[in-house]
């Protein structure tokens, strides 16, 4: 009950701001050299399962607003996001290994939001220790596009190498989210962990053995955040993580709308 109370107050404040944008100029930061910054606003709501109740201090981190929900007994993860521009997400993962999720809302094209991608996963990787720097966009750059790197961030003398690909290939979903402005899906655990495996192997195909090693596979799961639930973590590292691994990757990880959801997938689920 109290969820869904959250994501009828995120529809009222999308639709709030719609009503503002219509009547009032948007809010614009006038820059030095001539540029301008329009800012916008993002809700999520992100119910934990139960036993991760220790984790949620993560969430203080996380460059959104974020709004934590925890109910004693509860074993269901859901998350629900809407931002001022129109786009709403929704997904839930059940006791019976289904999960629910639908998009509302444009879906971004090609690698569009690939800084945010990797400063998630930087902001993750910097939790474990850690100090690397905001990212830097290298991929229209020629030295490193032949590398596949797209984005890169350091720590002193240090490079962190990152490639960024969406975590579903579907092309029938993204080609209905774009044609109707809205898709939704009933799947499972396992069909998901499928997915994750076949982003990832579709970019190892591309990606020489030599490369490999020095560069990180982030694969964007900020819109679908479903991919990023953990029961669906675990699915991959239990049936996927030695393959993963084999890969010889620095790393695989999958990367969610926020920290808590952003997971290392090359290694084994614990037992």
């Amino acid at each position: 009950m109290v969820f869904q109370l959250i994501k009828r107050i995120g529809g009222m404040l999308i639709n709030s701001l719609k009503r503002t944008k219509q009547t009032k100029r948007p809010r614009v930061i006038n820059k030095a050299l001539g540029g301008q910054i329009t800012i916008t606003s993002r809700l999520i709501a992100h119910k934990l399962p139960r036993k991760d109740v220790k984790r949620t201090n993560e969430e203080v981190a996380i460059p959104e607003q974020g709004v934590v929900i925890l109910k004693k007994g509860e074993v269901t993860e859901a998350i629900h996001i809407s931002d001022s521009k129109g786009q709403s997400i929704s997904a839930d993962t059940h006791e019976d290994g289904s999960v629910d999720f639908s998009i509302g809302g444009k879906s971004r094209q090609g690698e569009a939001g690939v800084i945010g991608v990797c400063q998630a996963l930087i902001s993750r990787l910097n939790q474990d220790a850690a100090s690397w720097g905001n990212p830097t966009d290298v991929s229209t750059a020629p030295g490193w596009r032949v590398d596949d790197v797209d984005c890169i961030a350091c720590d002193d003398s240090k490079f962190l190498k990152i490639q960024v690909t969406r975590a579903e290939r579907d092309q029938k979903l993204w080609k209905e989210l774009n044609t109707l402005n809205e898709v939704s899906k009933s799947t499972t655990c396992e069909e998901l962990a499928n997915a994750l495996k076949a982003a990832t192997q579709a970019k190892a195909n591309k990606i020489s053995s030599h490369q490999r090693k020095e560069l990180i596979l982030a694969l964007d799961a900020t819109d679908l955040p479903s991919h990023a639930f953990q029961p669906v973590i675990d699915s991959f590292r239990n049936r996927h993580g030695n393959w993963a691994v084999g890969l010889g990757f620095k790393g695989i990880w999958v990367v969610g709308p926020n920290v808590t959801l952003t997971s290392r997938l090359d290694e084994q689920a614990p037992s």
